[in-house]
């Protein structure tokens, strides 16, 4: 029959289920069932066997094929049998390939497996932004799907509650993680790319003078801040290393003997 939307509809369910093919041996169908739903079908041959894949339901709404788009897909069928693939097969494995696609959850969990906590000192912030900005939003979504706009809104939603520094920082973690990805082959490409930091930061440029150091550095001795802070505090003087390297440091980390802290 010549394919139309109202030849389409004009088909009647039977008994048993039949197909009718569109004009000029274009391998293009409709199967109807007894329950009148209308199926689009290909058949081919290809390498000498024939060959039968279907296209979508018929219809206009949410998970159904218009007839517009039944040509498209026919139509890259076609070219695809021209230049001897098997487009059945293929829809099979890009199928397949979308059931085992990493979900951000699985993305996220790999990333604090894999790279963060074997090698960051600071681990436990990227799974506690992870898991608090990342997973609730878009947990059970294929880590592939996530788009770009969905990041920058979900940056403003941090700006916006208060916290642009966070904010700063998710996207930091997130970038991180998504490049990570990228370098395991998990994806072909970033979410984050030119995304520029939501929130300005002030700049940290002050340094204390020699004077200064000496003041400080007896001055702790006579507040009222625990042992431990004050001692805490001469550290991060003598070393110049992060106050989180310094609070996470543990005994193991220190070669008394020779004065050698690995951090």
């Amino acid at each position: 029959m010549r394919m139309t939307d109202v030849s389409i509809r004009k088909l009647k369910p039977k008994a048993q289920r039949y197909e009718v093919w569109e004009d000029g041996r274009t391998g293009l169908g409709v199967r109807v069932s007894p329950r009148n739903r209308k199926t689009f079908v290909f058949m081919y041959w290809l390498n000498g066997k024939a060959r039968r894949m279907t296209l979508g339901v018929y219809g206009e709404g949410h998970g159904q094929l218009s007839l517009a788009d039944a040509n498209v897909k026919h139509a890259e069928a076609r070219k695809a049998v021209g230049e001897g693939r098997d487009p059945a097969s293929e829809t099979v494995e890009a199928r397949q390939a979308e059931r085992e696609a990493e979900t951000v959850a699985d993305l996220v969990e790999a990333y604090l497996e894999k790279w963060a906590r074997p090698r960051k000192r600071s681990a436990g912030e990227d799974e506690r932004i992870l898991n608090k900005e990342i997973v609730p939003r878009w947990g059970s979504r294929k880590a592939k799907d996530i788009k770009r706009r969905e990041i920058i809104a979900l940056l403003d939603a941090v700006v916006e509650r208060g916290a642009p520094v966070m904010a700063n920082r998710t996207l930091a973690c997130v970038r991180r993680m998504f490049n990570w990805a990228i370098e395991r082959d998990i994806l072909d490409a970033s979410p984050c790319v030119r995304i520029k930091a939501p929130a300005s930061e002030n700049r940290r440029d002050r340094a204390l003078s020699d004077d200064e150091i000496a003041t400080l550095w007896s001055g702790l001795d006579k507040t009222e801040i625990s042992e431990t802070v004050c001692l805490a505090l001469k550290f991060l003087l003598i070393t110049g290393q992060r106050k989180g390297e310094v609070i996470a440091a543990e005994w193991s980390e220190i070669d008394r003997a020779n004065g050698l802290w690995t951090i």
